[in-house]
């Protein structure tokens, strides 16, 4: 857990300082570490930091596959 808690805050660093490519490269790191904590909290919300990035930038298919994955774990 603890792992995927810095990997997050980076991850969201990075985007704050407009360091897109870094950001953009972080996004598997961010998604891979919330899954491996096993826990809803961290997979939901590991999707939806991802979010952002990839509808700003245009990648609409694959905001559109993290969104619709947060979706359904949080339905269970």
């Amino acid at each position: 857990m603890l792992q995927a808690a810095f990997v997050q805050a980076r991850y969201y660093c990075q985007l704050l300082d407009g360091d897109l490519a870094a950001a953009r490269d972080g996004v598997v790191a961010v998604l891979a570490t919330g899954d491996a904590c096993g826990e809803l909290y961290w997979r939901v919300g590991a999707r939806q930091l991802v979010a952002d990035l990839l509808l700003l930038t245009g990648a609409l298919d694959t905001a559109q596959r993290v969104l619709g994955e947060a979706c359904a774990l949080a339905d269970g």
